[in-house]
């Protein structure tokens, strides 16, 4: 919904808590209550609310809501300190920020020392490129992840 249709992130996390709704009230509550803590300002203690992300719902919960407290492009490293100082799953509830803030961003949003350091940047920019496209319908060379195209 970020990444491909350009929702706006409040938005996002409001059509998929409606979707999980039905099949998965914990998740859509711990979405909702994102939502409603990362109103209040980013801060450790909101993450705690959330739980400690060692389950499915709490770790995306907690994702949601230090992108969502933290949301601008400038915010993204403390976005990601957010989710990472915590004494639950810190490494997972990271990830998922860093994912959704990904996805809104791009890569303008990672310092440049990040990504000089990455091991095959060029070839993360590409499959993240095609996944979008292939989300998004648009054309890409798929030849090349089933090795007949390099």
């Amino acid at each position: 919904l970020i990444a491909v249709q350009d929702r706006r992130l409040t938005e996002a996390v409001d059509q998929a808590s409606g979707r999980v709704l039905r099949d998965d009230p914990e998740t859509a509550g711990l979405l909702a209550e994102a939502s409603t803590l990362a109103r209040l300002g980013g801060s450790v203690g909101h993450v705690e609310r959330l739980g400690q992300g060692w389950i499915g719902p709490e770790a995306l919960a907690i994702g949601v809501y230090c992108a969502l407290a933290l949301p601008k492009a400038e915010q993204f490293t403390a976005a990601l300190r957010l989710a990472a100082n915590h004494s639950g799953h810190s490494d997972t509830t990271a990830a998922i920020t860093g994912a959704i803030l990904g996805a809104r961003h791009g890569t303008a949003a990672l310092p440049r020392n990040w990504l000089s350091r990455l091991e095959l940047a060029d070839v993360v920019e590409r499959v993240g490129h095609d996944v979008g496209a292939s989300c998004s319908g648009e054309k890409f060379n798929e030849r090349r992840y089933l090795g007949l195209d390099t």
